[in-house]
C-alpha cells in the first residue's frame, strides 16, 4: 500500500491558505461580495509534472505554490465520520500497468500506474441487508470517533481565525461505495427499508458527533 501511497504523493501541491473565517463566511453568506474566493483541488494531471520539468518549469511552479490562490484557512477538527472499522488494506497484485489492492474497507481495486490517482472498485461488499449489517456498526456512533480535546481545539482554531471543518460522508456517494454505481442508481426501489438505513445510520452518526463535538 506504501506504493500506492507513493504515487499519490507524487502529484502533491502545496496550497496556501489566506482568508481568515471572518471573510470567508460573510463571502459565503452573501453578506459581502468581495474578491472571488478560488483553489486548485487537484493539480496536474498525471505525467504533466515532467513535461512541465521539461519545459524549465520551476519547482514551486510545479507545485502551484508559486501561484496565488484565494483560499480560506480550513482546520480539520479530525472527526471521523464514515467508516470507522478494523484497516483492511492489502496488496493483491503488483505489475509494471497497474496495482490491485483492497483499501482501508477491504474493497478490492485496481490503479492504472499511467493514468489514475482514484483506484476504480472491482467489488462492492454490500449486495443484501445481511452485508449492510455486518458493516453496520463501523458506521455507527461511537464516542471515539471524536478525537482527544477535539472540541477544545476546534474553538480555539475558530478564534484564531479559521474555517473549521469535518467531512460528511455523501449520500449518494456513500451507498455507491458499499454497492456499487449501477446499484445505487435502482437500489432506492429494489430496496428502499436498506438504503433507508444505510442513510439514518450515517446522518446519525454525523449528527450526534457535530453535537457533541461543539462545532462551532
Amino acid at each position: 500500500m506504501d506504493r500506492v501511497n507513493e504515487a499519490h504523493k507524487r502529484l502533491a501541491i502545496k496550497r496556501k491558505m489566506t482568508v481568515r473565517r471572518e471573510e470567508y463566511l460573510d463571502y459565503m453568506t452573501f453578506r459581502s461580495p468581495g474578491p472571488v474566493l478560488y483553489r486548485e483541488i487537484f493539480g496536474p494531471l498525471i505525467g504533466l509534472k515532467e513535461e512541465w520539468r521539461e519545459q524549465g518549469a520551476r519547482e514551486e511552479e510545479l507545485d502551484l505554490s508559486a501561484y496565488e490562490f484565494r483560499q480560506p484557512l480550513f482546520y480539520d477538527c479530525g472527526l471521523v465520520t464514515g467508516y470507522a472499522g478494523p484497516d483492511l488494506s492489502e496488496m493483491l497484485e503488483e505489475t509494471e500497468e497497474h496495482f490491485i489492492y483492497r483499501d482501508p474497507m477491504g474493497i478490492k481495486m485496481k490503479l492504472i500506474r499511467a493514468s489514475s490517482t482514484l483506484g476504480l472498485p472491482l467489488e462492492w461488499p454490500v449486495k443484501c441487508r445481511e452485508d449492510w449489517e455486518r458493516l453496520k456498526p463501523h458506521f455507527s456512533y461511537r464516542p471515539d470517533r471524536i478525537p482527544p480535546g477535539g472540541a477544545e481545539r476546534a474553538r480555539e482554531m475558530a478564534r484564531r481565525g479559521y474555517v473549521v471543518t469535518a467531512s460528511l460522508p455523501g449520500a449518494f456517494d456513500t451507498v455507491r461505495t458499499l454497492m456499487g454505481d449501477e446499484e445505487a442508481a435502482v437500489a432506492p426501489y429494489l430496496q428502499p427499508d436498506l438504503v433507508g438505513d444505510i442513510l439514518d445510520t450515517v446522518g446519525n452518526t454525523c449528527r450526534r458527533l457535530f453535537a457533541e463535538a461543539g462545532m462551532p
